[in-house]
């Protein structure tokens, strides 16, 4: 078995990463593990949405404790875990069980369904090099009280890791 198959097997059965080769690149997707997803949550038939979350709604912690479904939400978020190898765009709001997080898990999976397709792109290089780039202006988190700071992580001229602001 050569190197490839081999990393792909790994990455497949693994971390349900589909790597697809072309001349000078190689694309991530998991796509088939977003499908799997909606079908777990039975939202494989909604209708998708383009945005990561409701610009219209603005989520934020309620002083009145409201838990929503104690199986499924951990499920979901679970499977999050692996899906933000590729995607992680849309780890925020996925921690706590409470009714108004569900609500933005659910517009996630929304999300999902309608960019099923995306993934990540690696070119090809000669360069080993790593490079952070890190945004130092800090806005203060005034739902949980923490600090958020955005950066990018390339390997050469490829994006490997970044932590959008909220």
């Amino acid at each position: 078995m050569s190197t490839m198959l081999f990393y792909k097997a790994i990455l497949m059965n693994k971390f349900m990463i589909e790597v697809i080769p072309t001349i000078d690149s190689l694309f991530l997707s998991q796509s088939k593990y977003v499908h799997d997803i909606l079908n777990g949550t039975m939202m494989q038939d909604s209708k998708g949405v383009l945005t990561q979350m409701s610009s219209s709604h603005h989520y934020k912690f309620q002083n009145e404790f409201n838990p929503t479904n104690v199986t499924i939400y951990p499920r979901t978020i679970e499977k999050f875990q692996y899906l933000s190898f590729t995607r992680s765009d849309i780890l925020f709001f996925a921690h706590a069980p409470l009714s108004f997080h569900w609500k933005a898990v659910k517009h996630i999976l929304l999300y999902l369904k309608q960019t099923s397709i995306n993934g990540i792109w690696f070119t090809y290089h000669l360069d080993p090099n790593l490079y952070k780039y890190s945004d130092n202006d800090r806005e203060r988190d005034y739902t949980y009280h923490s600090l958020t700071i955005d950066f990018m992580l390339y390997f050469g001229p490829n994006l490997v890791n970044w932590s959008p602001k909220k």
